[in-house]
Parts: C-alpha cells; structure tokens; sequence
C-alpha cells in the first residue's frame, strides 16, 4: 500500500510528501493511504471541486472529510474510476489539486503478471495453526504459477491444497471475497483497506484467519 504524508501548514495548500498541492497517479484496484501530519482542514476525495463536501467521491474511501492525525484516510482506487478526481479541504478551496486515474499495466509481449499475494496457510505446516503470510510474490503466465517467499519458490499446484490466496495486491481475491459474503452477509463487498480501518492493522490477521475457518475449513 502506498503511503503519502500529507501536512497541513496554512490555509492555502496541503503539504504531501514535501510538495505543495502536487499532481498525484493513482492505479486503479490499488489502495493509498493518506497520513496526516496535524490536525484541521478536512481532506476530501471528490468527483469536482467546490465549496465544502460539493462533489464528494464516497467509493473506496475510509474516513473521507478527516481533520485529525490519528485518523488517516484510506483510499481503494474503484476498477470503474473516473481518469480524473481530486483533493480539496472543505474550508479552504484554495487546498485543492488532481488525482490522476490509470490502469495497471501488463506486458503484452510476455503472457505473464507479477503480484504480491498474501495467503493463509492451513494448521501443521508452519505451526500447530493456521498462519497467514504476507509478502508473497506470485508470478503467472500461460503455463506457469509460482509463489516465491523467503528465497524459495514453490509451484502453486503443488501447494494450492494448504493454502488460501487471502489478497492480491491489497485487494480481497473475488474467493475470499465470496467466504467473506458467507460468513458475514452484513460485510458483502469490503475491501481490505476498509477492513484494516475497522478492525486495526494489530488484529486484521486473526480477523481473517477466522473468516477462513468460518465454514470449518481453513482452507478450500
């Protein structure tokens, strides 16, 4: 997950990674968090600029319109953005500037993806529990699937029986996505960064590990 570091020193522009009110690239299915330096001047993500929460862009966002250090705002950039959204403080419309929205892209030329992937590997393989790992390099093409982890690389059929791919990239896989409408209908279509914000960094490991064995079985 990218991280941006956003400071708020006056009333004329947001400060982020040093530079004042830049032109920031997003990618699509990707998720950023914004870390507030100080508190004030509350940071929305929005479709069009304008006084106060005119325009204000909800998708993907988590805690949208924050003023305070202790509350960063999360964003999982939709498959179906807009090529152009914004930044602007609620206050002071002057504290505005672009986000600018892109597609991820895979070379055509070689038939194969890289990804970082976490998974949860199923109890009695790397403990008497279930551990999820994260950190993981997948790579795919026509013929091949792999998962690297600590300078090893295992064949993903020959492992796909103990483990559960949890995320790609910081985004939920459509799987897991779909244990997580079973088990708990009432969370149907949260993201990961949504789910990190509810429960905390600390305790989304445990979280997840149990809405895998929430059908009785770890892994599928």
């Amino acid at each position: 997950m990218t991280t941006f570091t956003v400071e708020r020193p006056n009333s004329s522009d947001y400060l982020i990674d040093g530079q004042a009110d830049p032109t920031l690239t997003l990618v699509r299915g990707q998720s950023y968090t914004f870390d507030f330096k100080g508190d004030g001047h509350p940071f929305y993500i929005k479709s069009m600029l304008g006084p106060g929460t005119t325009g204000r862009y909800d998708t993907g966002v988590v805690n949208q319109g924050s003023s305070s250090a202790s509350l960063d705002l999360l964003f999982t950039v939709p498959n179906d953005a807009p090529d152009l959204l914004y930044y602007q403080c609620s206050a002071h419309p002057n504290m505005q500037g672009q986000l600018q929205l892109v597609s991820s892209q895979v070379p055509v030329n070689t038939g194969s993806s890289s990804s970082s992937v976490s998974v949860i590997v199923a109890p009695g393989y790397l403990g008497p529990g279930p551990l999820l790992l994260g950190g993981i390099v997948e790579e795919r093409s026509d013929d091949t699937w792999t998962l690297q982890y600590l300078g090893k690389t295992y064949n993903h059929a020959d492992i796909d029986e103990i483990i559960t791919i949890v995320t790609r990239d910081e985004i939920f896989t459509s799987e897991f996505s779909a244990e997580i409408a079973d088990a708990y209908p009432e969370y149907t279509g949260i993201t990961y960064a949504e789910t990190v914000a509810l429960v905390g960094i600390n305790s989304v490991n445990n979280i997840l590990i149990a809405v895998a064995g929430a059908d009785g079985e770890i892994t599928n």
